[in-house]
């Protein structure tokens, strides 16, 4: 999805904050692929899966994909998500989720607290702080598990 998160200052309160802004035509931009991946998809379900045996049929699981992907395109929703998976995790010792600025929040652009971090790439940098690319595997893996399975919700947005 095309957006760009920069660091920022809030000029109210000097605070460091990172700000994900959606670029300009995205969703139609989106709604375009999708419905020419949705023709593709009747097509499919019209000869080659049938051809193939395959009864299920391509176009439903286009139109949820898609349903999704509009969902994602709403920041509100993604910082009420965040909200959500803090009250959730938060207690967690290994995961940190940032404050939501709702004041400079919007549907297409998303305020956050900024958290300084370590890309999992980096190995120098994740030894020298004494991380593990294991360990945020596993912690991620427990934190979708019980998402899931405890609660029927899923955050896709995490960074380390």
């Amino acid at each position: 999805m095309q957006q760009g998160v920069y660091k920022a200052v809030l000029a109210s309160t000097g605070e460091e904050v990172a700000v994900k802004v959606q670029r300009p035509g995205i969703g139609e931009s989106i709604a375009v692929d999708m419905l020419l991946l949705r023709r593709l998809m009747r097509v499919l379900d019209g000869g080659v899966m049938a051809a193939l045996g395959i009864t299920q049929p391509l176009v439903p699981l286009v139109d949820e994909f898609a349903a999704r992907l509009f969902t994602e395109l709403d920041y509100v929703k993604e910082g009420h998500s965040c909200e959500r998976f803090q009250a959730l995790y938060g207690s967690m010792p290994r995961v940190r989720t940032p404050a939501i600025k709702w004041d400079t929040t919007s549907r297409r652009v998303l305020t956050m607290e900024w958290i300084e971090g370590v890309k999992l790439t980096n190995q120098a940098a994740m030894a020298e702080a004494g991380l593990s690319v294991v360990d945020f595997v596993d912690v991620g893996i427990e934190c979708t598990l019980r998402q899931l399975l405890e609660q029927g919700y899923f955050h896709a947005d995490p960074h380390p």
